[in-house]
């Protein structure tokens, strides 16, 4: 995905070394937000997920996990999505 690192500095107010230490386990699509971990003062805090780039990384992360080979389904609850045809949308994309 291009420009998903300047994207997250400009949209959660992130320190570039910050962005760069992030993990999927950080990233919560439920209350969109991010937990930052080590930051600043080796303190972990909170920041917002802003909408646009929440669906942006879920794009992604249904992508490359079609990509590698995972089925339609499997990538279906993953996201949690009710119908196949919604997560349909990513193969087309």
């Amino acid at each position: 995905m291009r420009g998903l690192t300047a994207r997250l500095l400009y949209g959660t107010g992130m320190r570039l070394l910050e962005c760069l230490r992030l993990r999927v386990k950080d990233v919560d699509f439920g209350y969109r937000q991010i937990l930052v971990r080590d930051g600043k003062g080796q303190k972990d805090r909170i920041t917002m997920l802003p909408e646009k780039l929440a669906q942006a990384l879920r794009h992604s992360f249904a992508t490359h996990l079609l990509l590698a080979g995972y089925d339609i389904r499997t990538v279906q609850e993953l996201l949690g999505h009710a119908d196949v045809s919604t997560t349909m949308i990513t193969r087309t994309c």
